[in-house]
């Protein structure tokens, strides 16, 4: 029976679960399939628990995964926005529960057969979706780095799935040497170089990273210690396999080359030689902006699932989200990534975990050296953590359901398995088990609820596209915001029926919003910026002024706060403050040229006044009558990236020397030395 439900765990978490997918949804997989992951481990625990086969599971990797688990719960103190610390706890406390289930079906019978049979035909079936997908696009009749990222298979994006299909690569090719039957080696070695064909296809170049260095140190480690059987045994399978990976790769660049450029290829290798070519460059600036954060949070972190949060406030100018229309929602590296939300202690607990998989993993090697199981799990490891350094498979189920098996195999083969038992976590108390099955349930209740809130939240959203902003504002009324306040991209929820509200002109009840909304994450540029109009229609300048600043704290170059702003100090009368900003405003059209005319006589008055030769003066007059005049300046002094005083003093000498000959060559040198050397 035991074995039943193992096999029906497998077939669910390969071939149920990476199908569910709503397009309800704005993130279409992770809400409902960790909602659906959630009773799948729930299910498993009650089984497990009521047929009594939990028993006294101790290795030091569990310890480390349930230190991860408690410092991720104590830090979350700190978090500005608790609910997303919650999800994302939440989430690993199911990694945890379904490691351990999985971890008790693997220790009293052998999966690997089964597993690797039921990860090959969950393999054939994401190739087939992205090939159909491939196809789609080719019948466009190009094919490009750009339509690359059509092809995704089930997964929310062209990356997800790459990193996908390499985590199953070593499932499948060791179901293709263990299989006995003709139909079933014939099908996995299609399966196989359908794999490494569409890894090639999709451009990622973490992805061809980890399978290069995974292969090689894989193969390495494989033929040193079983040079002898390579030599004498399997000298022919190894040439055969080998020809066989090598051809895959040149067949697969060649027809690369026919429906697309080899360039594309050659440019997404750049990168190895070039950091500043392409994503890599964009990684490296969140990298050192998070080790920012990271240095002032270094002991508690800001808490699970807030780095999305808090990264805006250390500034975003330069960086694609400047504009406020993108948010980054992690810093491209699993590693990072946890360090920043949970502090040097999770983070510890987090490596460590890691080291103790390769340690026991070497182990297995060294006691089994023919076992080649061990090797692709050896490989598969290896590739998790190379995607971990430059992408975020943490986040995903899937990826994080391969890791869990490859942890799950890693663990139920290793020696240490039954260790101290005397301090380490011991599941085979009643107690503790009954606790997990409550928290178990609460995730499920507490998921469910947020994958309504979701739908809701898309709705909302598209209302507000319609216009239809009564509609937006009652589908954000339905929301729990205890169980969901903010979207996958970040945004507020209360922000879209804020802008409704606005739409309106219900200016106190969208102030209502945005305050509340900027609660949920007080660093989001677009809610300042409309928290501050708010209090600038209401005429509440000094605190309009406030959170227009603090918009342009994050982004010094956010247009609309920019803006905003100049005006502010318009009609506060600080005329030099107005200019400074509408001079950094790109747009130029008649508000932002009346603004400019408006606030530049003041400024050539305040000129006037610390200028004591009234030959200069009086050109100044002049330029201040004639507002085409002082336009030109004010366009000339941004070409030539100078101040509006010092292209004044410029022109203005210009003019007594070469236009009106008031004064000569040695008196405008005097002047220049006087006024534009201070």
């Amino acid at each position: 029976m035991e074995k039943r439900v193992g096999n029906v765990s497998i077939i669910l978490l390969f071939l149920v679960l990476p199908f569910c997918y709503s397009t309800k949804l704005i993130d279409p997989v992770l809400p409902v399939q960790l909602f659906i992951l959630s009773i799948i481990t729930l299910a498993q625990t009650l089984y497990l628990y009521f047929s009594k086969s939990y028993k006294n599971l101790s290795h030091v990797a569990l310890s480390l995964f349930a230190g991860y688990l408690i410092i991720s719960i104590l830090t979350s103190y700190s978090a500005i926005n608790i609910t997303e610390s919650l999800i994302e706890i939440f989430k690993n406390f199911v990694y945890f529960i379904l490691l351990i289930n999985m971890l008790i079906f693997f220790s009293n019978t052998d999966y690997k057969s089964i597993t690797t049979q039921i990860v090959t035909i969950f393999c054939f079936a994401i190739i087939l979706i992205g090939i159909y997908q491939l196809y789609q696009v080719l019948k466009i009749g190009v094919y490009n780095h750009q339509l690359s990222y059509k092809i995704k298979s089930v997964f929310a994006n062209r990356n997800m799935f790459a990193e996908v299909l390499l985590l199953t690569i070593p499932f499948v090719s060791y179901y293709f040497i263990k299989t006995q039957q003709k139909i079933w080696k014939i099908f996995t070695l299609t399966v196989l170089c359908a794999n490494i064909f569409l890894i090639i296809l999709l451009l990622v170049r973490t992805v061809w990273l980890g399978l290069f260095v995974s292969a090689i140190v894989t193969l390495f480690f494989y033929t040193i210690l079983n040079w002898k059987n390579i030599l004498i045994k399997s000298y022919r399978k190894s040439i055969i396999y080998i020809s066989t990976l090598i051809i895959t790769i040149v067949l697969s660049t060649y027809i690369y080359s026919k429906i697309d450029s080899t360039e594309t290829l050659k440019k997404q290798v750049e990168w190895v030689k070039n950091y500043n070519f392409g994503s890599t460059q964009e990684r490296i600036e969140l990298w050192t902006k998070s080790l920012q954060l990271i240095k002032n949070n270094y002991i508690t972190g800001v808490g699970s699932g807030n780095w999305k949060i808090v990264f805006p406030s250390y500034g975003i100018t330069g960086l694609r989200s400047e504009s406020g229309e993108l948010l980054f929602q992690r810093p491209h590296n699993d590693f990072i990534w946890v360090l920043s939300e949970t502090g040097i202690l999770g983070f510890l607990f987090y490596f460590l975990f890691f080291a103790i998989l390769f340690i026991s993993i070497f182990k297995s090697i060294y006691s089994k050296k023919s076992d080649l199981f061990n090797y692709f799990l050896l490989f598969a490891l290896i590739s998790y953590i190379i995607i971990s350094f430059f992408s975020f498979p943490k986040e995903r189920i899937s990826q994080s359901i391969l890791l869990i098996i490859i942890v799950a195999f890693i663990l139920s083969d290793s020696d240490s398995l039954s260790i101290l038992k005397k301090w380490l976590l011991n599941f085979a108390s009643r107690f503790i088990v009954i606790l997990f099955i409550i928290i178990n349930i609460y995730i499920i209740f507490f998921s469910y609820k947020r994958v309504i809130a979701e739908i809701h939240t898309k709705n909302a959203i598209q209302f507000k596209k319609e216009k239809k902003f009564i509609n937006t504002i009652s589908e954000i009324e339905k929301i729990n915001t205890f169980y969901y306040n903010i979207d996958p991209i970040s945004t507020p929820i209360k922000w879209y029926s804020g802008m409704a509200y606005l739409s309106l002109n219900k200016v106190e009840d969208a102030l209502n919003q945005f305050s509340d909304a900027n609660k949920a994450n007080p660093y989001h540029l677009r809610n300042l910026n409309n928290l501050a109009s708010c209090y600038f229609k209401k005429k509440n300048y000094l605190m309009a002024e406030q959170y227009y600043k603090e918009a342009l704290l994050i982004s010094k170059n956010f247009q609309e706060s920019i803006f905003n702003l100049s005006v502010v100090y318009l009609l506060t009368e600080k005329y030099d403050s107005s200019y400074k900003y509408i001079s950094c405003y790109k747009a130029e059209n008649e508000k932002t040229k009346q603004i400019v005319l408006t606030s530049l006589p003041h400024l050539i008055d305040s000129f006037i006044k610390v200028t004591p030769d009234t030959i200069l003066t009086d050109v100044f007059t002049g330029i201040k009558a004639t507002e085409q005049w002082m336009y030109n300046i004010h366009n000339k002094s941004i070409k030539n990236k100078i101040s509006f005083k010092k292209q004044l003093y410029l022109d203005a000498i210009y003019v007594l020397d070469s236009v009106e000959h008031k004064i000569n060559y040695n008196e405008a040198l005097g002047l220049n030395a006087k006024y534009l050397n201070q």
